[in-house]
């Protein structure tokens, strides 16, 4: 459907952040995120709170990225 342009878009943001903390893109469960209602609240036009749960799987992903530097 429609949504799958945004779903696409955020998954990618997600995809950007890592890269960019240096830790590999697989460091996150995309397919538990897919599985989960990632989808469902694009479709209903949720997209911050789908952003969110992106954004909060990302931060505990690079979590010791940050450490020593």
């Amino acid at each position: 459907g429609p949504h799958l342009g945004t779903l696409a878009e955020l998954l990618e943001e997600g995809r950007t952040t890592l890269r960019g903390a240096g830790r590999p893109t697989n460091a996150v469960d995309w397919t538990a995120l897919l599985e989960g209602g990632l989808p469902g609240l694009v479709r209903e036009g949720r997209v911050e709170e789908a952003r969110g749960r992106i954004d909060a799987a990302v931060a505990k992903a690079t979590e010791g990225s940050r450490l020593g530097r």
